[in-house]
């Protein structure tokens, strides 16, 4: 007969363990577990209570502190606590130049965070220059370094494609490409890393082959959904987004009506709005059924109007087509 364990609270079973060594290691484990499945409400008291008892056993300098600390960033940039996401970077940094070498795989993961807080706090300009700095610094046969150097390139050809005064297309092209290239030869092809890459590269591509774009976010998609990963959904949408900022009716109102075909509660009721938005859009666009449309931008108004200010663009929006149509 199999066991069976009730419901039990995490955070208290580590407390109620009577060795340190081995509640602070039960605690790191719940650190390591919680980080990628997102849980910050649990996440974040426990990041604090290691960051103050680690800070009086190993000393606030100790590079173990710069490893929670920039757990600590993440979480502080998820509730726009930019000045506090600011004074963590850089107290990683300080930590991290003093105990590694100049060229080390921490002090250029530090670097690109801190890029990250820049471009956070609207500061396009310093994101730019420190991403770059910490590029030149890279070495791409260290595998150590992939995941870091695959971020920087991103966050650069997404910079370069979204600047609307010294943007560089080719070059933001060039940086995806190069992305891409890195991730495949290390995760493979059918990796949720490589998946998010091409989602980049896709709709960037988008703005000189939309035919190419289609195939690049196709192999996204296609990626996510052999992995059962819920963001294919996502990328659905951005076919969509695509399609319809191109033109391209019939394509959009095919994309969008796979998205709305397959629902998934966890989906964000924002992200089902928004798919509603452009279906309603390309039924009209496209001699559809125009009462259907109707109904869609209204239901997405709802969900719209329920996010108060954060939707009120696109209450409007919406109020401006409903009038028209």
């Amino acid at each position: 007969m199999p066991l069976r364990y009730p419901n039990f609270d995490r955070t208290a079973a580590a407390q109620a363990l009577d060795d340190r060594v081995v509640l602070g290691e039960a605690r790191d484990c719940m650190l390591e577990a919680l980080v990628p499945l997102g849980r910050w409400e649990e996440l974040e008291p426990l990041l604090n209570q290691l960051i103050d008892e680690k800070s009086k056993e190993l000393g606030a300098d100790h590079p173990v502190i710069a490893d929670y600390l920039l757990v600590r960033v993440t979480a502080d940039l998820r509730h726009n606590k930019l000045a506090e996401a600011r004074t963590d970077i850089q107290r990683v940094l300080d930590i991290r130049r003093r105990v590694y070498p100049p060229n080390h795989f921490k002090i250029i993961e530090a670097m690109h965070n801190l890029a990250a807080v820049a471009e956070a706090e609207g500061k396009p300009n310093e994101m730019l220059e420190i991403n770059e700095q910490a590029l030149a610094m890279t070495d791409p046969t260290h595998p150590e370094q992939m995941t870091t150097i695959v971020g920087l390139l991103i966050q650069l050809g997404m910079h370069e494609a979204n600047s609307h005064t010294k943007g560089d297309h080719a070059k933001a092209i060039e940086h995806l490409e190069r992305a891409a290239d890195l991730i495949r030869k290390q995760s493979g092809s059918n990796s949720i890393e490589l998946a998010i890459v091409l989602i980049n590269y896709g709709q960037v591509k988008s703005e000189d082959n939309i035919d190419a774009a289609f195939g690049i976010l196709g192999e996204a998609r296609a990626i996510l959904d052999r992995n059962h990963d819920k963001r294919a959904a996502s990328v659905g949408v951005a076919m969509a987004i695509v399609a319809i900022n191109k033109k391209r009716y019939a394509d959009a109102r095919k994309f969008a009506e796979d998205v709305l075909a397959h629902p998934d509660p966890d989906d964000p009721p924002q992200q089902v709005a928004m798919t509603k938005q452009l279906l309603a859009r390309a039924l009209v666009e496209t001699h559809g059924d125009r009462t259907r449309a109707h109904q869609l931008a209204l239901e997405a108004r709802q969900v719209f109007v329920k996010l108060g200010p954060g939707g009120a663009d696109k209450v409007k929006e919406l109020d401006a087509w409903l009038a028209k149509h």
